[in-house]
C-alpha cells in the first residue's frame, strides 16, 4: 500500500497544471506526502481523495470542473468536500461517490455528462443520485 501511495503522490505532482494549461510539476506542500488514496485527471484539472476521505481539486477550471463554485483556476489543491470514496474525471467534468452511496457530478455539461438533465456547466459539486434512489 505504501508503494501505491508513493505512485499516487508522484502522479499528483505530474498532473498539477499551470494557469496557461501547460502541465508542470509543482512543489506545493498540499500535493506532496503519502496520504493520497485515489487520483483522476481531466484535460487540464486533477482531483484526488485523501485517506481521510476529503476530496481535493486543482488546475484549469473554465467549466467549473473543480466543483468549488467558481470558474477560477487553482494552482494548488483546494478542498472540495469530505466523505468521498471514489472520484473520476472527464475532460472537463468530474464525478465522485460519497460514503453514503450518493453520486455527485459537476463541470462542463454540453452533452448531459453531469447527469442533471441540463446542458450547461455546473460550478458546484452536488448530489445527483442518492442512496435512497437506488433500487
Amino acid at each position: 500500500m505504501a508503494k501505491v501511495r508513493q505512485v499516487v503522490a508522484f502522479l499528483l505532482l505530474l498532473t498539477a497544471c499551470s494557469g496557461s494549461g501547460s502541465r508542470t510539476a509543482t512543489s506545493s506542500a498540499a500535493v506532496t506526502g503519502y496520504d493520497w488514496q485515489e487520483v483522476a485527471a481531466g484535460a487540464g484539472h486533477a482531483v484526488a481523495i485523501k485517506t481521510d476521505a476529503t476530496l481535493w481539486a486543482w488546475g484549469w477550471n473554465g467549466y467549473g470542473q473543480l466543483g468549488n463554485g467558481t470558474a477560477t483556476d487553482q494552482h494548488n489543491p483546494v478542498q472540495i468536500g469530505a466523505g468521498f470514496t471514489h472520484v473520476a474525471a472527464g475532460s472537463y467534468h468530474t464525478a465522485a461517490l460519497r460514503n453514503d452511496g450518493s453520486l455527485w457530478a459537476w463541470g462542463k455539461n454540453s452533452w448531459g455528462q453531469v447527469g442533471d438533465g441540463l446542458s450547461f456547466p455546473t460550478l458546484f459539486h452536488r448530489p445527483l443520485v442518492t442512496a435512497s434512489h437506488r433500487a
